[in-house]
């Protein structure tokens, strides 16, 4: 390269197809990685969705009717936040009131997630606990 170009060019590429090379010979470059990985994640393929994946979806077209436009309290939704410092935030949103709840959890498990719906919503009156979508 440096006889063609007059100077010598690297890519990123061969920059951590390097270090990962070293890393496999038990040296500890990736220490100098912005991250600090030990391999590289996953290359995801075009077109796949990781909603796809997500057993016994249902689509928020499932929803009650009632639900979308609004009208009757009770009707919920859901997410899941991930971050770094709280590990999981379960938030929980009515749609009528935009009441909005929030519980930290200290993983993502479907059980933990369960849990803490229950506890919430077992306070609620009955008409306050009609159904509740995940946003997925």
């Amino acid at each position: 390269l440096a006889q063609e170009q007059g100077r010598t060019l690297i890519s990123h590429e061969s920059i951590y197809r390097f270090i990962y090379h070293r890393v496999a010979q038990a040296d500890y470059w990736h220490r100098l990685l912005p991250q600090h990985k030990y391999r590289r994640g996953r290359l995801y393929r075009g077109g796949l969705s990781p909603v796809k994946t997500i057993k016994k979806r249902n689509p928020l077209g499932k929803r009650p009717c009632e639900a979308n436009e609004r009208r009757v309290s009770g009707h919920w939704e859901a997410d899941l936040m991930l971050c770094a410092r709280y590990k999981a935030v379960l938030v929980l949103q009515e749609r009528v009131t935009r009441y909005t709840h929030a519980v930290r959890q200290m993983t993502k498990k479907a059980e933990d997630t369960l849990i803490n719906m229950m506890t919430y919503f077992a306070n609620l009156p009955h008409h306050m606990r009609r159904s509740v979508t995940f946003d997925n």
